[in-house]
């Protein structure tokens, strides 16, 4: 935390003053005060307003609530309030966007922001690290540093010292030497911690704060690659406690204090390796290197209990977790509410039952950072909310987003209906995802089977909600503050079109009703392909506004290829039609799957074959 002086709150103010120079008419009188955790009380006065505060991002979030014409207190029994933003999926975002993005969580109240990136910054001799992936240099990060330290934000460095290095690691001839696995490090060989001295060295003298995220998570397959033939078997708790031991001195060598995700070592002492609550042999316990946090991650349950659970599971370990959950932007297309509304309150309730400190919100860029990020900034004040007030208000919450994003916070969250969720009679939430129904392949089909399964009218079912949705937009602008509202109603309308196609063509194939099938070529086919292209013009005007284009080639190398199958699916209609071909194998292909089915990423759907 950063406390609050009057100096800091002049430099807040100035700062925050470059997106809303009306800050600077409400005249505030700072007032410091004394108190655990993030505090604020907002009271208003003739000429001036009164803001107390014990720290700078306290004294944020009051300027936020006097943006809205609030008063009264706030309070976060937290240390640490982080936004963890995924700059490694594509998506890396230029300078101008995330200076905009810092100052507005300082409004919301948040103290820190992590950087994830596995390859997206340039090391010197290693030519690799951010090869044409929009990778961020020394001097960019020391200004982004700069920036947010005058908005009471800590700047961390959120990096990957095991797994999760496939970016790299593909440039096989340079990077070999520390290959494992195509996606793990090699431990125990001495070109490995050369590699990663040059990493954690760069982050040293990147930032100002001396927290480092060493990442260390779902590294499944370390030590069963190349290890493995180099050494034999190894013993996989001891081998990942010697690995982290030797990152953990190399950060004590550079004067910082890592932490990592806490998955693999409950994982490793799971025989099906799943990340679940166990008690974990006291001879492991003891190869846990001293000084190293463990961040609890888990952005999935609905259940206080689950978390007060893995909470106090983490306790074996002689210290309380920093927990991590999320704010649901990872393989969606828009910011999704329903999985953030239901994750987030009961973690943060476990936190404050069981005197945790530290608290980050993960924002996931998984599958090609092709969420419109903008829509997001309704879950981080929903969040915020969940955090500075017991009881989340939803009329509070419109007010603050209203005068921090300048937009409606009713219609972002209700576009996030674009998202499928169905309770299912054993009491599984089964997921229909917006992208997947996007990229499923017309002709394969491969999501809709797998869906149909579980929810045998969901093409019906999604293709009403996408109507409603696009019904509710006609009376919208263009923009709502800066969220792209015409997005929005391109890939709905692409989506309508693609779930009508689905239900025209389940009536029309069974019983070759030439007149539907020829309307479905002639028109409806079309229809979609036009859409998804209008979608994919938006999708660059706003990725272009935002990040570095690189990155940007994978949603249009994907959207492309779903223009082209979905003339390809006319043509193939038409071939039948004519007589040319006698049926279309792909609508014919057997057997549905024996259960239901939720593939997540685009190379699951966009075709059968690994080969993509």
């Amino acid at each position: 935390m950063i406390p609050f002086t009057q100096e800091a709150g002049a430099a807040l103010l100035e700062e925050l003053s470059v997106d809303y120079p009306q800050l600077q008419k409400l005249n505030p009188e700072f007032v410091p005060v004394q108190h655990q955790g993030l505090f604020l009380e907002v009271e208003p006065g003739s000429e001036k307003f009164r803001l107390s505060c014990n720290t700078v991002a306290a004294a944020g979030r009051g300027l936020g609530m006097a943006l809205s014409g609030e008063s009264g207190q706030g309070h976060a029994p937290f240390d640490l309030l982080a936004v963890m933003l995924d700059v490694s999926r594509n998506f890396v975002p230029e300078l101008s966007w995330l200076k905009r993005l810092f100052r507005r969580l300082a409004l919301l109240g948040f103290n820190c922001v992590m950087l994830y990136t596995e390859d997206t910054y340039q090391l010197d001799g290693e030519p690799f690290f951010g090869y044409l992936r929009g990778g961020y240099t020394l001097e960019e990060l020391r200004e982004l540093d700069r920036t947010a330290r005058r908005l009471g934000i800590e700047l961390v460095g959120c990096i990957q010292t095991l797994g999760h290095l496939e970016q790299v690691l593909k440039w096989n001839r340079a990077y070999q030497p520390v290959t494992d696995t195509p996606r793990v490090l090699l431990a125990d060989v001495p070109e490995t911690g050369n590699l990663l001295r040059k990493m954690i060295g760069f982050w040293s003298q990147a930032l100002s704060s001396r927290r480092i995220h060493i990442g260390m998570d779902e590294a499944h397959d370390f030590g069963r690659g190349r290890h493995q033939d180099l050494y034999g078997p190894a013993d996989s708790f001891r081998l990942f406690s010697r690995h982290l031991a030797r990152v953990a001195e190399i950060c004590r060598e550079y004067g910082l204090e890592p932490m990592i995700w806490s998955d693999m070592y409950f994982k490793i002492n799971d025989p099906e390796r799943f990340y679940r609550n166990s008690i974990l042999p006291a001879e492991a316990l003891r190869e846990v290197p001293a000084g190293v946090r463990l961040v609890y991650w888990d952005y999935y349950n609905d259940r206080q209990e689950h978390y007060t659970d893995f909470i106090e599971g983490h306790r074996q370990f002689g210290r309380l977790p920093i927990v991590a959950s999320g704010i649901w932007t990872w393989s969606k297309l828009w910011y999704d509410h329903h999985k953030t509304r239901s994750t987030v309150p009961p973690c943060v309730n476990a936190c404050r039952q069981t005197g945790v400190r530290e608290l980050i919100f993960t924002m996931w860029g998984d599958d090609g950072g092709f969420c419109h990020w903008e829509s997001a900034s309704a879950g981080l004040a929903f969040a915020a909310e969940c955090v500075y007030h017991t009881e989340p208000d939803n009329t509070r919450i419109a007010r603050r987003f209203k005068a921090v994003a300048a937009a409606d916070y009713g219609l972002v969250t209700r576009i996030s209906a674009m998202e499928g969720y169905h309770r299912l009679a054993d009491g599984y939430e089964f997921r229909v995802r917006a992208a997947v129904l996007l990229y499923d392949d017309p002709l394969l089909r491969i999501a809709l089977r797998g869906y149909r399964k579980a929810i045998p009218e969901v093409a019906a079912e999604r293709h009403a909600v996408f109507l409603r949705l696009l019904e509710e937009l006609k009376t919208a602008g263009s923009r709502s503050g800066e969220i792209n509202l015409d997005l929005a109603r391109a890939v709905l309308t692409a989506l309508e079109r693609k779930t009508y196609y689905h239900l025209e063509l389940d009536a029309a194939w069974p019983v070759r009703d030439r007149k539907r099938l020829a309307r479905l070529s002639r028109e409806v086919l079309p229809e979609l392909a036009a859409a998804i292209e209008a979608y994919a013009a938006e999708l660059r005007r706003e990725w272009l506004k935002a990040a570095r284009p690189f990155g940007l080639e994978v949603q249009q190398i994907r959207l492309a290829g779903a223009i082209a199958r979905a003339r390809e699916t006319a043509l193939r209609i038409d071939e039948f039609l004519s007589g040319s071909i006698p049926t279309i194998p792909e609508l014919e292909a057997a057997p549905e799957p024996p259960w239901p089915y939720e593939p997540i990423p685009y190379a699951q759907v966009a075709t059968a074959s690994s080969i993509l």
